[in-house]
């Protein structure tokens, strides 16, 4: 009886010793998969954090490149602007005072042309009239370098009064949309988005074919929307990028 009560305590702490090793084993498959899973998870942040940098510095980049190059298109638009400003003044106050002179001096001639015979008073009339048309050219152009209404009232008011002048000319009708709640714009910003509308507005009346036109000019939010539409015959937007006329690299 002894002895078969040593052997079956024996048996019994063999196997208490098989199941704790066992349940060892299961403890270290344990921590062993948990440390898989800690080290799999550090993988992965690291990974994505290192994506995400790559992202971000990208981003940057991209955001720093816009910057630049609105820095540079401001600094051409404000020397275009200036040059504008420079060669609207001297058309105006050189060039057209001149013709105006001219015109006085012709005109003062017209007791003398009046003795003279018909083919001479033509000739005179004619030059009084190609000098009006010079000094009325050299007022337009001048006007259309930089719009005195820019300047002196604003973007709207300036797109107002481009409107009325090609609607008093009878072969196009402008339907003028705009709200006065528009946001502040330095000079630069305005004339660029005015001589958008007046390149776009000259395609029109010279290729379009149309009889009316719709502005719509508004804000949306911290945006400006412009759309211009017409009932002209279209175009293929697709040759835009293949025309060589300045109107369209202007627009750009």
């Amino acid at each position: 009886m002894q002895t078969k009560y040593e052997t079956e305590k024996k048996e019994h702490q063999l196997k208490l010793k098989s199941v704790e090793a066992k349940k060892q084993r299961n403890r270290n498959k344990v921590q062993i998969l948990i440390f898989l899973g800690v080290v799999s998870i550090i993988i992965f942040i690291s990974i994505f954090s290192f994506y995400r940098y790559k992202q971000i510095h990208k981003a940057q980049q991209i955001i720093e490149k816009g910057q630049q190059e609105k820095i540079l298109f401001k600094a051409v638009m404000d020397s275009e602007g200036k040059e504008r400003k420079r060669i609207a003044q001297e058309l105006h106050d050189g060039l057209g005072q001149l013709l105006c002179t001219a015109k006085m001096n012709i005109s003062s001639l017209d007791d003398v042309v009046l003795k003279s015979d018909n083919e001479d008073i033509a000739a005179f009339n004619n030059s009084i009239e190609l000098l009006d048309e010079a000094v009325a050219e050299v007022r337009n152009i001048s006007h259309n370098l930089m719009p005195n209404a820019l300047i002196d009232i604003g973007l709207v008011p300036a797109i107002t009064e481009l409107v009325k002048k090609i609607n008093s000319a009878g072969k196009l009708k402008v339907d003028l949309k705009c709200t006065d709640d528009i946001i502040k714009l330095d000079e630069t910003e305005a004339i660029a988005v005015y001589r958008i509308i007046q390149e776009v507005l000259n395609n029109t009346i010279r290729h379009s074919e149309a009889k009316n036109v719709e502005i719509e000019f508004y804000q949306s939010e911290k945006k400006l929307i412009l759309n211009i539409s017409d009932d002209g015959k279209g175009m293929d937007v697709s040759k835009i990028k293949e025309s060589k006329g300045i109107g369209w690299k202007n627009i750009y």
